[in-house]
């Protein structure tokens, strides 16, 4: 089975990832673009962690576009430069195959997909406080969000499991709980604790910086 994660960036999504990765029956990597999870063996489960807006519902984008650059006129630099050398390279199915992803990708794949979103004030105060963005930009990424959603729901695809960032922090055993129900997998308590083994984030830190 295949398994996306995904919400905005400061949503909770990492949080999210390093609890339900420490099950045993699942392998989890975090924004990987070049279709890692495919090539795990002996796991139930796996899949990866993306974020909005590096990933669209159905708009294909370059890896090249996720780096944190800051800076606008760079980023529209290199998404000329990105869209140009995929015009000449349509032919690599594997340069393609790096270069793209999309939510859709995910649904043609028959993919769980596990939505976890954030009260709007909340998410662009924690976008303003941990990342370089302007509160347009931020705002703008939120509600992009909350977009592709609604689109998501519209779309009737029924192997979605919507959840929120508070429920996760007020109700951690139940709202995982909710996800094993929802992977058809046993609980495990461990689930709880996985964000102590995060590579991303010191375990201590990570609750708080959400």
């Amino acid at each position: 089975m295949e398994l996306l994660i995904v919400g905005c960036h400061r949503s909770g999504t990492t949080l999210l990832a390093s609890m339900i990765g420490a099950h045993k029956d699942i392998a989890i990597v975090n924004e990987d673009f070049y279709n890692s999870y495919s090539k795990i063996v002996s796991k139930k489960i796996v899949g990866t962690k993306m974020v909005i807006p590096t990933l669209d519902y159905d708009k294909k984008k370059g890896f090249i576009l996720t780096s944190i650059l800051g800076n606008k006129y760079i980023q529209k630099i290199l998404f000329y430069l990105f869209w140009w050398i995929r015009y000449i390279s349509i032919t690599n199915k594997y340069f393609y195959k790096v270069c793209t992803y999309s939510i859709k990708d995910f649904i043609d794949k028959k993919a769980k997909i596990i939505f976890i979103s954030r009260d709007v004030e909340e998410n662009v105060k924690s976008i303003l406080k941990y990342k370089k963005q302007t509160e347009r930009t931020a705002k703008g990424d939120v509600l992009r969000t909350r977009y592709i959603k609604h689109k998501l729901q519209d779309s009737g695809y029924k192997d979605v499991l919507y959840i929120t960032l508070q429920e996760l922090t007020h109700t951690p055993e139940l709202t995982i709980k909710r996800i094993c129900e929802f992977l058809d997998i046993e609980y495990d308590n461990k689930m709880l604790e996985g964000y102590k083994y995060n590579p991303t984030y010191s375990w201590d830190g990570l609750l708080k910086q959400n």
